[in-house]
């Protein structure tokens, strides 16, 4: 089954494991296509199997900060990266000075933003920055041969 949840204060997996605890299923039945961030407000898809079982009535699951907006059947399981792309709305506060930040809204839509967050970007131990680094001493490497 698919289920649409908005959440605040919890991350991904923490929510996919409260989820497979209250279907009374493995935490691995639960799958979703990425990771959101725990501190921003987000809606997200999770995917549970529970086959041959009748369909749950996910009114009844409670989870602070975390709400079920609609679930259904389905019969394929939703996979880690499985995402056609992301939306955001960010929101700023407390401005003080109107004129740095449309400075840095307009390098922004110039340059773009880096997308680092947490083990998700960096992996395990940092292994990717490690091999981003290896990559890029061998790519400079080539460049000076040349």
């Amino acid at each position: 089954m698919l289920v649409r949840i908005l959440k605040n204060g919890c991350n991904t997996r923490f929510v996919a494991d409260a989820l497979a605890k209250f279907l009374k299923i493995h935490a691995r039945e639960v799958s979703f296509a990425g990771q959101k961030d725990k501190h921003a407000v987000t809606e997200q898809w999770l995917c549970a199997r529970v086959p041959g079982k009748e369909m749950p009535d996910l009114s009844k699951f409670q989870l602070e900060g975390c709400q079920v907006l609609e679930y259904a059947r389905h019969k394929r399981k939703l996979r880690l990266g499985a995402l056609k792309g992301n939306q955001f709305t960010v929101i700023l506060r407390e401005i003080s000075h109107r004129q740095d930040v449309e400075t840095r809204l307009q390098a922004i839509a110039e340059r773009g933003v880096p997308n680092y967050f947490g083990a998700q970007r960096f992996g395990i131990g940092g292994s990717n920055l490690q091999g981003a680094l290896r990559w890029a001493e061998s790519d400079r490497a080539g460049a000076r041969s040349q």
